[in-house]
């Protein structure tokens, strides 16, 4: 081989290798940005449903909402270990108009090089309010099917028939407490 040989297959084996590394890293960058992307979403979507319950006695304080949401989004993505990879920028809370469900946008910067510049997430928000129709002394008691007594769920009266019913129901059916299973509870 020649010495002018050499060196072309010098040059082009740099030129190959460096084509290669590049597509290498672009790839890598690209699988890193969508796991980064995929963990975000989870993070900020976490993070909302802890806010439709935690956020109810401030749903008509927006500042402290966002204040709020802001470290919710901050434990989750500690939490979920991508805090070395993003840097969120903003976060807003946003009232859509006629509906009773608002929205959380929330943008990020990448920490590493990547092809897309930033991102943007939205997610839901809804906080309950007093009059949401929950209600939370309700409860479920269990009927038989002859028997004129309700039951708790575990109750050996139930072993043959066992239907549940809302206990404000059985009341008004004119259903008793049972005597083995509710006797250390009050009735209404």
């Amino acid at each position: 081989m020649k010495r002018s040989e050499k060196g072309s297959v010098t040059i082009e084996a740099t030129i190959v290798i460096s084509l290669v590394l590049m597509l290498l890293f672009g790839c890598l960058g690209t699988l890193l940005t969508i796991f980064v992307d995929t963990q975000m979403e989870w993070a900020v979507q976490s993070a909302s449903d802890e806010m439709n319950i935690i956020g109810i006695p401030f749903s008509d304080r927006t500042d402290l909402l966002r204040d709020l949401m802001w470290i919710k989004i901050n434990k989750q993505v500690k939490n979920r270990s991508i805090n070395n990879f993003v840097e969120i920028r903003e976060l807003s809370y946003k009232k859509v108009n006629g509906h009773e469900i608002n929205m959380w946008e929330v943008s990020y910067d990448y920490k590493f090089i990547s092809f897309a510049e930033n991102e943007k997430i939205q997610v839901p928000f809804k906080t309950g309010n007093e009059n949401d129709g929950l209600k939370f002394e309700s409860s479920t008691v269990y009927i038989t099917t002859y028997g004129e007594k309700y039951h708790m769920e575990q109750c050996f009266h139930l072993r043959k028939s066992k239907f549940p019913i809302d206990l404000d129901e059985a009341l008004k059916k004119g259903y008793e407490p049972c005597k083995n299973c509710h006797k250390n509870i009050e009735s209404r």
